[in-house]
């Protein structure tokens, strides 16, 4: 999903997103980490998406899989495989 900002009412920054494009990918789902974040026991879920080197992803892009949006960490080029390594963790709203 690709980010929109718009002037919100009170003259600030609203951001939402809508579809950019569909493309397949490679997924692995190397699990979940368990963290304290201000007192509370959190869950955090990643994914590895692995996408052909011509696609123009940026980090402020959402990914929606398997019924979750997930935000992108970090992007990463293989060269020797033609493709992007994207890390991305699941967002909980």
């Amino acid at each position: 999903m690709e980010p929109d900002i718009k002037m919100g009412d009170l003259r600030s920054p609203e951001m939402t997103y809508h579809e950019g494009w569909r493309t397949r990918a490679a997924v692995t789902t190397p699990g979940t980490s368990r963290t304290i974040d201000n007192a509370e026991l959190f869950f955090s879920a990643t994914a590895v998406f692995r996408v052909r080197i011509y696609h123009k992803i940026t980090p402020d892009m959402r990914i929606v899989w398997s019924g979750g949006t997930y935000r992108i960490v970090g992007i990463e080029t293989d060269r020797a495989r033609m493709e992007l390594v994207i890390k991305t963790e699941l967002v909980n709203e």
